[in-house]
């Protein structure tokens, strides 16, 4: 009975790193939010530790009240997405509140863009993003 609890944690902790794979790196994220930020005054709201510390090491200032907010959660990125902030996620499941979707595919950086919660947002995206971005 112990060994399958040991091999059921096992393959949760191996599935939870499946998924995490498709994630861009920190310092990869705060490069394209750096990218976004510049449209707003160069900052970013993010509660995410390592993302925080790569923003800063950038020179990107990490400010709750910024326009331009990182969300990991379906939740957080709905209250932002009303309050009108720029909303920028690393999961393609969230495309339905984010504007931003940073993710890796085939071992690129890809930004998929939701042109309609782009235009409800108080930010305006600078014209080589949108050129370079997925247009969903």
């Amino acid at each position: 009975m112990k060994l399958n609890r040991i091999a059921v944690a096992l393959l949760c902790a191996l599935g939870v790193q499946a998924l995490q794979a498709g994630d861009l790196s920190p310092e990869q994220t705060a490069k394209f939010l750096k990218v976004i930020a510049n449209s707003s005054g160069n900052k970013v709201s993010c509660q995410d530790g390592p993302l925080k510390a790569a923003l800063t090491a950038l020179g990107v200032g990490v400010e709750s009240g910024s326009p331009v907010v990182w969300c990991t959660g379906m939740g957080e990125a709905k209250m932002q997405k009303q309050m009108g902030k720029l909303v920028v996620v690393g999961h393609k499941d969230l495309m339905s509140v984010a504007c931003v979707v940073l993710e890796e595919e085939d071992g690129h950086p890809k930004i998929l863009l939701n042109t309609g919660n782009i235009r409800a947002c108080h930010v305006t995206l600078g014209d080589a993003l949108m050129k370079i971005g997925e247009k969903l």
